[in-house]
């Protein structure tokens, strides 16, 4: 029997494109644009920017420790991600592990009592003003419009400086 508490209205919103082409390289991910240009995910440029603080933290617990640390937060972090978008879309999420669920039961106080509508998941975007892209994660009525980006461990719940609510970025 699925338990689905709150059902979210969905509400999608047309943003000129169906999605953007990724390519994932060694050096990280770009995206094409409709119109041909490349940009670099928003993660792809936050590992850029905070290399030199992972690596003097690897260096501090040594590479074993920080590979464990690392897969174990990667892991857990694509489960709940998972979790969380699968309980946006008023989908089952009693399937899951219990560790996992309980994430999500942690989270549904601030999911259920703030977000009314919601536009979009996983949503292609991209800026030409600061010249990157990405998949967002939700597109939302949260109190205001607002852009929910969650790459690995970057939580931006309100970007209306980034991408203007309900509008898509070029």
């Amino acid at each position: 029997m699925i338990n689905i508490k709150n059902k979210f209205n969905h509400e999608k919103i047309d943003i000129g494109y169906k999605d953007l082409d990724a390519e994932t390289t060694d050096s990280g991910r770009t995206y094409s644009t409709p119109d041909g240009k490349s940009y670099p995910s928003v993660t792809t440029v936050l590992s850029i920017l905070n290399e030199h603080i992972i690596q003097a933290w690897r260096d501090r617990v040594g590479e074993e420790e920080a590979n464990r640390i690392s897969g174990k937060a990667s892991n857990r972090g694509t489960r709940v991600h998972s979790i969380v978008e699968k309980y946006l879309n008023n989908e089952d999420t009693t399937k899951f592990l219990p560790h996992i669920r309980q994430s999500l039961e942690n989270l549904k106080p601030v999911l259920d009592e703030n977000i009314t509508t919601i536009y979009g998941l996983e949503v292609p975007l991209f800026s030409e003003h600061l010249g990157v892209a990405g998949r967002c994660d939700s597109r939302n009525q949260y109190g205001v419009p607002n852009v929910a980006f969650i790459p690995d461990a970057c939580v931006c719940v309100n970007c209306r400086g980034w991408i203007p609510p309900l509008t898509h970025t070029h």
